[in-house]
Formats: C-alpha cells, sequence, structure tokens
C-alpha cells in the first residue's frame, strides 16, 4: 500500500491504535516498558520512561502511564472524552499495583496521558490528563 494512502487510513483495531501511539511517543523520546500491563484491576494500555534534562536537575524521570483510545469519528465525542471518573479511578488503582510490583520506579513520579487515535495521520496526545485523586 502506497505510504501516502496508509497515513490517512482509519485504524480499525484497538492493537493497530496502540501501535501507532507507542510509534508516536517513542519518536517524542519515551522509551516503552510495558504494553498492556493487565491485573485483576484493569489494564493500561502503555506504560513508559520519558527523560527530561532541565537546567536544575540533569536528569528528572517520569514514569507514564498511557491509555490509548481509538475512535472512528467524532460522533460519540473523542477519545478524552471516553476516559471517564470510573476509568480514570481503574487506571489509577492498575499504575500503583504496577508501581509496587516494581519497587525500582516507586522513586520516580507518575502522569497519565491519553492518546486519541483516529488514523495514522490524527493522533492527539494530552500529557498529564488527570491528576491522583
Amino acid at each position: 500500500m502506497d505510504k501516502d494512502v496508509r497515513t490517512t487510513t482509519a485504524i480499525r483495531s484497538g492493537s493497530e491504535a496502540e501501535k501507532a501511539a507507542e510509534k508516536m511517543l517513542q519518536e517524542a523520546g519515551l522509551q516503552i516498558l510495558d504494553r498492556n500491563f493487565q491485573c485483576k484491576m484493569g489494564e493500561i494500555d502503555l506504560i513508559a520512561k520519558e527523560r527530561v534534562d532541565t537546567e536544575i536537575i540533569k536528569e528528572k524521570i517520569t514514569i507514564v502511564f498511557i491509555e490509548v483510545r481509538r475512535r472512528s469519528h467524532g460522533g460519540f465525542g473523542s477519545g478524552f472524552d471516553s476516559v471517564d471518573y470510573r476509568k480514570q479511578q481503574k487506571l489509577i488503582r492498575t499504575a500503583h499495583l504496577y508501581m509496587q510490583q516494581h519497587k525500582f520506579f516507586d522513586q520516580y513520579p507518575c502522569r497519565f496521558d491519553i492518546v486519541s487515535v483516529r488514523s495514522l495521520s490524527d493522533m492527539q496526545w494530552i500529557r498529564d490528563a488527570f491528576q491522583l485523586h
């Protein structure tokens, strides 16, 4: 398939959306640590590490929990709209368990991002989409 045609092709499955989001996040400098982490509390699509060098701190690392939402059209709202309070609470509980299981990571701050995917050329990324309550 021609690359120009493929970039405008709609994403047909959740796994395609996750792969497209993962590629975009990696290109933005995030290192993917885990995919589709599941436990009895829920699932987190992608877990990544972001390193940022600042003038004050030589290297700041943040663990990023990413929810990928596929939307074929805007009639049902955006992918962001579908991550309601209840879904946020499930993600938070699942992230807590992940952090407990990976003791190395408990020393780093974390945040929750959402990537809304409509097509390979239409993805929106919201950093720090919601806070721990």
